[in-house]
């Protein structure tokens, strides 16, 4: 079965492996008592074959790297680049991820560590979909804008989204401009090739997140990736609203008169009211309250400085309700949806 969504990193703590007597490993931290000779740090590793002593080892190669600490040996890869060459391609079929896994296996027997990472537990997994959308990447900018999530840090730089945490990572950009790029290319215009990606970036990310733990999950539920992906990039794309058409906004007066509760104030729950009847479909719950309260709160008293920043405040929702709502920003935002959270 052919998923619709491709790992792309991996990274393996091995569970099971031995080195030989003299490994191709570089190592660290390493410190020698020039008066005796001596050895001192830390001992890193202890087999029938060899001992090594230093703060780390490790052996870079140019699709993975492995690096050994007193925490345990770690292999990291991206499994596109193993199958490929490069991960422009994405990998989506069980048997492909099997031969890389087998491919880094062999490339580790090569350097002296012979490991079984079918039994490696997953400290890191990126998932990802991309597409070939209707305009070029950088059309959709004014999306990545609007887009957030709870507890998270959000850049955009040239043109890339990047939302994070310290365990989970959401990353949109355009995959041809990056590979261009990343090949020496400076100047490389924008494409419609755009890649989504989400990478839980330790142990427990890769546990909560895609309720994954080792090697043997991923090619048990390798069917259910699809989902796993989508389960989470759905809390980032939300299915939207009025596909089809913009909403038309009540003008100031409207929402305020709206907004007023019996007592002729700006209470909380009147204007959350009256702001939902214009359709806050795009923004963050969060900024939604946030809008409220800062709404009412400095609307309490209908005192004229109360009444401006009020009128301030709306006036800037209006703004960016006239965006968030307009026939163009539902089409980009749409685009995004079905690509990667449909």
């Amino acid at each position: 079965m052919r998923n619709l969504v491709s790992i792309d990193t991996v990274k393996l703590h091995l569970t099971n492996y031995e080195l030989d007597a003299n490994p191709n490993l570089i190592i660290e931290g390493e410190n020698v008592n020039l008066n005796t000779g001596e050895i001192a740090g830390g001992l890193i590793y202890n087999g029938e074959n060899c001992q090594i002593i230093g703060q780390k080892a490790y052996h870079n190669a140019p699709n993975f790297n492995l690096t050994l600490t007193r925490y345990g040996l770690f292999a990291q890869f991206s499994a596109p680049k193993i199958i490929h060459g490069e991960n422009t391609q994405g990998m989506y079929c069980k048997t492909e991820f099997i031969e890389a896994l087998n491919i880094v296996e062999s490339k580790l027997n090569a350097i002296g560590v012979r490991a079984n990472l079918h039994e490696a537990t997953l400290t890191r997994l990126d998932l990802f979909r991309q597409a070939e959308l209707p305009n070029l990447c950088a059309s959709y900018t004014p999306i990545f804008e609007q887009l957030t999530l709870p507890n998270c840090v959000k850049s955009i730089t040239n043109g890339t989204l990047l939302i994070r945490n310290k365990t989970l990572q959401y990353c949109l950009y355009d995959k041809e401009k990056e590979a261009g790029e990343r090949g020496g290319r400076k100047f490389t215009p924008s494409s419609n090739l755009m890649r989504c990606e989400i990478r839980a970036i330790n142990s427990k990310a890769v546990k909560s997140k895609f309720h994954l733990r080792a090697i043997t999950d991923v090619l048990s539920h390798f069917d259910k990736l699809d989902t796993i992906y989508k389960a989470n990039v759905s809390k980032l794309l939300r299915q939207p609203q009025g596909t089809s058409k913009a909403v038309n906004l009540l003008n100031l007066e409207k929402i305020m008169q709206a907004a007023k509760n019996e007592s002729g104030k700006f209470g909380l729950h009147e204007v959350k009211k009256a702001l939902q009847e214009i359709g806050l479909t795009y923004l963050s719950e969060k900024n939604q309250l946030n809008t409220f309260k800062e709404i009412a709160l400095n609307s309490t008293e209908q005192s004229g400085a109360n009444l401006r920043n009020l009128r301030n405040k709306l006036n800037a929702l209006t703004r960016c309700e006239n965006l968030l709502n307009s026939a163009q920003f539902i089409d980009l935002y749409s685009h995004l949806y079905t690509a990667f959270a449909a």
